[in-house]
């Protein structure tokens, strides 16, 4: 049976996108020189700079190898040793990493502190990640609202990008609290002020004032929650995807619970058998599930 990881590195040495690393031994050497492990190419870094190993108990720790900068976890120089958990940032000279660990039986991300909290948080590294996970979670549901509601798709951005900005402005002072309302309806407020001052200004076109106030004046959510159903079940299919790195499992998941290929021709297309499709559809059904609840836990 192929290993299950259960826990990685994403290394941000790339503008453009992490660099994944799954942790699948039990060392894990990072550093400049191009015999080590994992090369971490950044003039700060020393040739064999950290280590990350798994304790006689199975938990991941982080070493410094007498680097000629320190190792720096969530922004403070470790002391030879610190034991990891799940979300922390590792800095190598520039390059920042986050480390990331899921739970054996589950397959999900073992929980983080909540993401309101960290938006507010004192270090760059964590906070930018946190603001990144915020608009990779709520901006296809903002701007799936606003095209429900007519917005082409150059407003839709417009929209998503008023929103949050205006988000990021208001967070030194929000602070959540789930006894005065579920922020799935904090949002929708946020987005239909936002459509309203976009519309009057003439920016958005594609959405009338009448529908607009139409759909204010409504005391269900239903198209609200349609939209947000939706776009949380794709980002939460998006993270499980990433988790699976899009394995032979994830793959027999996707064909036979998703596309609705018979059991009998994703078995034999993928090498496996019709027990084992059905295996992989339990077992990644129950990864999204929990990917669900919870980020449904932090939106409260």
């Amino acid at each position: 049976m192929a290993t299950e990881y259960t826990a990685w590195l994403d290394i941000f040495d790339d503008p453009q996108e992490a660099r994944r690393v799954m942790l699948d031994g039990p060392t894990l050497v990072l550093g400049r020189s191009g015999d080590v492990d994992v090369v971490i190419d950044d003039p700060k870094a020393s040739r064999r700079h950290a280590a990350v190993y798994r304790d006689e108990v199975g938990r991941w720790r982080l070493r410094d190898l007498g680097s000629n900068n320190g190792t720096r976890v969530n922004g403070d120089k470790i002391v030879d040793e610190h034991p990891l958990t799940n979300g922390e940032v590792i800095q190598l000279g520039t390059v920042s990493i986050r480390f990331i660990e899921t739970d054996e039986n589950s397959s999900r991300e073992v929980t983080n502190p909540e993401l309101f909290l960290r938006l507010k948080g004192s270090n760059d590294d964590l906070r930018e990640m946190a603001w990144e996970e915020f608009y990779n979670r709520y901006a296809p549901i903002i701007a799936g609202y606003a095209r429900k509601l007519g917005a082409r798709g150059d407003e839709a951005d417009d929209i998503v990008q008023e929103v949050v900005t205006g988000f990021f402005n208001a967070t030194p002072r929000f602070v959540y609290d789930p006894n005065k309302g579920r922020f799935r309806g904090y949002l929708k407020v946020a987005t239909i002020r936002a459509i309203q001052a976009l519309v009057t200004g003439n920016r958005v076109r594609g959405i009338s004032l009448d529908a607009l106030e139409q759909e204010v004046a409504q005391t269900a959510d239903a198209g609200w929650d349609e939209v947000w159903d939706r776009e949380r079940l794709a980002y939460a299919l998006a993270l499980t995807r990433a988790h699976y790195q899009n394995n032979k499992t994830f793959k027999a998941f996707e064909r036979f619970a998703v596309l609705g290929e018979p059991a009998e021709a994703v078995a034999e297309g993928l090498g496996m058998s019709v027990d084992g499709v059905y295996q992989a559809k339990t077992r990644v059904t129950a990864a999204v599930r929990q990917r669900i609840e919870e980020m449904e836990k932090e939106d409260g």
